[in-house]
């Protein structure tokens, strides 16, 4: 599977960007594997991938980091059960704006939601003032990972299949990992009164995108307004009108 030969590849990737941590300087999070729908919960509904930035704080490094020595499939394996304990767990009850978008928009479509993100290493304060506060990849970090972020997105949505997806990242990557995964699309600018997104719409074998900024500090109307385009999309691409 060409999605279990990225993980491996991130594995090597952290490997290759970890140096010493220096004061005020941000440190690597432990990388991220997204995960799909174990059998309990996928049904007939349309999926969508939902795209963040980079995950939060350190993303469990303290499980990663005791993982060092042993076997690389254990090793996947452990990343794999981080992003499935968050899920059973926090992604039901964290009270981000990240998360309660996720909610509501798997409650408003009736869609199977999966999330992953553009960077799949992410970056935080390890020391100093800003101990423990996140930073997300920006510069040599990001470039880095980024041909790599490219290869994965691409496998991610071969292998997950998805019937829209939903990036909440703004221009955050956008020259460094979105334009390079959708290249052969043409952004086009969605407005109604202040709200505004972009997306690209699906044709043939290729699902509609959309494009918005990261909920945070959004008013209701402006993310009522976002899961309402994600409906119209996922009601064109279903059939279902």
């Amino acid at each position: 599977m060409l999605l279990r030969c990225h993980w491996k590849e991130w594995l090597e990737k952290w490997a290759e960007l970890h140096e010493p941590i220096q004061p005020q300087s941000p440190a690597l999070a432990a990388p991220f594997i997204s995960v799909g729908l174990d059998s309990k919960t996928k049904n007939s509904s349309p999926v969508i991938l939902l795209v963040g930035k980079a995950t939060h704080g350190c993303w469990k490094m303290e499980y990663f980091s005791k993982m060092m020595n042993v076997a690389l499939a254990d090793r996947i394996e452990e990343r794999r059960d981080a992003t499935i304990s968050f899920l059973r767990s926090c992604s039901k009850t964290n009270s981000s704006a990240f998360w309660r978008f996720y909610r509501t928009l798997q409650h408003q479509t009736g869609a199977n939601v999966i999330w992953t993100n553009l960077a799949k290493i992410g970056a935080y304060f390890a020391s100093g003032t800003e101990s423990g506060k996140t930073c997300n990849p920006e510069g040599r970090l990001l470039r880095l990972q980024a041909e790599l972020a490219q290869a994965t997105m691409r496998a991610e949505i071969a292998f997950y299949k998805p019937d829209l997806i939903y990036l909440t990242t703004g221009t955050y990557a956008l020259s460094e990992i979105v334009n390079g995964v959708f290249c052969e699309g043409e952004w086009k600018r969605w407005q109604s009164a202040d709200h505004t997104l972009w997306h690209i719409e699906g044709s043939g074998e290729g699902c509609p995108v959309i494009r918005t900024g990261h909920p945070s500090s959004k008013s209701t109307m402006e993310l009522t307004a976002w899961i309402r385009v994600a409906e119209e999309f996922l009601a064109i691409r279903t059939g279902k009108k």
